[in-house]
């Protein structure tokens, strides 16, 4: 009997460290701070990734960036592994994301519009 309560007790540990949770519930794998290096630029943003869909915000820089710097918000949908977002900033065009989750620390993604045309660079999450 005593043998079972422990098999019961390690498989509800299992189970309750198995799925992140952050104080609205249970969050997805693109949740977090994410980064990434691109030709004169850096891509840095925050995203929320919950049964809503992705949300979040954050910046451009770089010397290839006109200003400087560009604040940005970002919507989008994810479906297992693969991901869109819509980067939107005050009187500046939007670009549109694609993506997909290479595994918990990297990403592939794709940018349109704004100036990209089909640029490909890798996102690494950050702490």
């Amino acid at each position: 009997m005593r043998h079972a309560c422990m098999v019961v007790a390690a498989v509800a540990a299992t189970l309750a460290t198995a799925c992140k949770k952050d104080a609205a519930g249970p969050v997805g794998p693109l949740n977090g701070h994410w980064q990434g290096a691109g030709s004169g630029f850096t891509l840095d943003y925050t995203l929320k990734d919950d049964d809503s869909g992705l949300s979040g915000g954050g910046t451009v820089y770089g010397p290839a960036i006109s200003g400087g710097t560009i604040a940005f918000d970002a919507v989008g949908n994810r479906t297992n592994s693969s991901f869109t977002l819509r980067l939107t900033a005050p009187s500046k065009l939007a670009v549109d994301e694609t993506g997909t989750l290479v595994n918990d620390t990297t990403t592939n993604i794709t940018l349109n519009g704004s100036g990209f045309v089909n640029y490909t660079m890798a996102l690494y999450r950050k702490n």
